[in-house]
């Protein structure tokens, strides 16, 4: 099986970060980076919500934000959060307006006692895009599975090609499918019935999420296209060299599994990115 690696952050910053040992971030922490963070236009805050316990109001919330960014029912979209235990809520700090959210699993389908970490459904708004914000609900939502789970924690993620485009480059080491090693004898067995769960379609590899994509290739540059983690998107899990077209490479049908364990190296790499890119200066555009 082909194994992603990507470096984390260099130079003796970087290194006296690791020197520190990290397991997850706790919700103060994440807060407190985004108190400070020059990359954003707007000052943000971060809320853990158990879904178990939530209040009818925060998930009409949800949805009302959710189906502004992707047309679902309220019935799919409410089988998702139903599988769910905890939710990432970003706001606005001063008006309290509600800025994104990802939904998270904890454990296994077959084997709820699985040391499994599933990301569930992401919805950013325009201001939290391209602010590494993903990579620090990753690290929260480690921090809160090492207080269910027991023993080594495995994060499984499907995703098109821009969750793969996010989260390869920021972890040392991560599988596609085939897995290999502890992977496929601890995550390998809970794939195909997460995917009959959640009624996707798994074929040779590749999954088909049941949705579409309102993007064409034209809509992205060249310099998009020739990103080292795009091309490894495009062959990845796939069988005698085969790479998928532009278009194909768009299409919900062809969603990957990336799969990593929370190991020192791959917190390291994550929160070393979350940092360097927080304290950049925002987008110009």
């Amino acid at each position: 099986p082909k194994v992603r690696r990507s470096c984390g952050s260099s130079g003796s910053q970087g290194r006296e970060r690791r020197r520190r040992r990290r397991q997850g971030m706790e919700v103060a922490a994440a807060n407190q980076l985004l108190r400070g963070a020059a990359r954003l236009r707007l000052p943000l805050t971060l809320g853990v919500e158990s879904l178990k316990t939530s209040r009818g109001a925060l998930l009409d919330e949800l949805y009302d934000f959710s189906k502004e960014l992707s047309h679902e029912s309220r019935g799919h979209w409410q089988t998702h959060v139903d599988t769910c235990d905890e939710v990432h809520v970003f706001r606005e700090a001063t008006s309290r307006r509600l800025a994104g959210f990802q939904l998270w699993r904890f454990g296994g389908v077959v084997d709820k006692a699985k040391p499994i970490v599933w990301g569930g459904k992401l919805r950013f708004g325009p201001q939290m895009r391209r602010a590494g914000l993903q990579w620090m609900s990753n690290l929260v939502a480690f921090d809160s599975a090492r207080a269910v789970l027991d023993g080594p924690i495995y994060r499984v993620g499907l995703v098109n090609v821009h969750g793969w485009l996010a989260l390869a480059p920021a972890l040392k080491s991560a599988q596609s499918l085939p897995l290999d090693g502890p992977l496929a004898r601890v995550v390998g067995p809970e794939l195909e019935p997460f995917c009959g769960e959640n009624s996707f379609v798994m074929r040779r590899g590749r999954v088909d999420v049941g949705q579409t994509s309102p993007r064409s290739p034209d809509d992205f540059a060249e310099d998009w296209w020739s990103r080292a983690a795009i091309n490894d998107f495009r062959t990845a899990s796939l069988d005698g060299g085969r790479r998928l077209s532009r278009a194909e490479t768009l299409d919900r049908q062809f969603d990957a599994f990336l799969c990593w364990e929370w190991d020192q190296p791959n917190v390291d790499a994550m929160h070393d990115r979350l940092v360097d890119k927080l304290n950049s200066p925002p987008p110009s555009s």
